[in-house]
């Protein structure tokens, strides 16, 4: 505890050399959360229901850019809040910092699968890829989720934050849910048609 300009006292953290005073410490908290609710927890969920649902000409590129834009944002958060692990260890627990290290693990599989491994349609390996690829990025998506409200949930001046992402969750999952529903109806539709076409060529022999 040191003596501020104004007669208080100021809060400085100190770790290895490093010093950071209280005040700039909540700041980077919640630039913290700010930039990975952002990044990891809007954009790559967008960029996944964009992929799944909106089949448009552009598709992919949208997709591209929100997973991009994610990813980047996302990650500049998480190395923010390991830094301020760094210089105090009582920043995040010991379960927080198991899920973001695994969170982050988990994209980074994902971003590597896609850097390395995507295939042409043609290749025997695609089916698998794909595969991969979806099972990844769900994974990944879902453990976003569970970091980000596990990290918020300590934190008393993240109240706001906590809001505002419920509503996001509440949005996505509004908008996701009929939308597969309506793929799913679509889906048994066109076995439904297939099967009777071919129900009929086989009665017609």
């Amino acid at each position: 505890m040191t003596p501020g300009n104004n007669g208080k006292r100021t809060t400085v953290v100190s770790y290895r050399g490093q010093t950071l005073s209280r005040h700039t410490q909540l700041h980077l908290q919640k630039v913290h959360g700010i930039l990975i609710v952002v990044g990891w927890g809007t954009l790559l969920p967008i960029g996944a229901i964009i992929a799944r649902f909106f089949k448009w000409k552009q598709w992919f590129w949208c997709h591209v850019l929100c997973q991009t834009l994610g990813y980047i944002v996302g990650t500049i958060g998480w190395c923010i809040g390991i830094w301020l692990r760094t210089l105090s260890k009582h920043y995040l627990s010991k379960l927080q910092l198991a899920l973001t290290i695994i969170t982050f693990t988990i994209i980074n599989l994902q971003i590597l699968s896609v850097l390395t491994m995507r295939l042409n349609k043609e290749g025997g390996y695609r089916k698998w890829w794909n595969i991969w690829h979806h099972a990844t990025g769900y994974a990944a998506i879902g453990m976003v989720v569970v970091s980000i409200f596990a990290g918020i949930s300590t934190e008393k001046e993240a109240e706001i934050l906590m809001k505002a992402y419920t509503v996001i969750i509440g949005v996505l999952i509004v908008v996701a849910v009929p939308l597969q529903m309506f793929r799913f109806k679509s889906t048994i539709k066109k076995q439904f048609m297939r099967m009777t076409t071919s129900l009929r060529r086989s009665q017609s022999i």
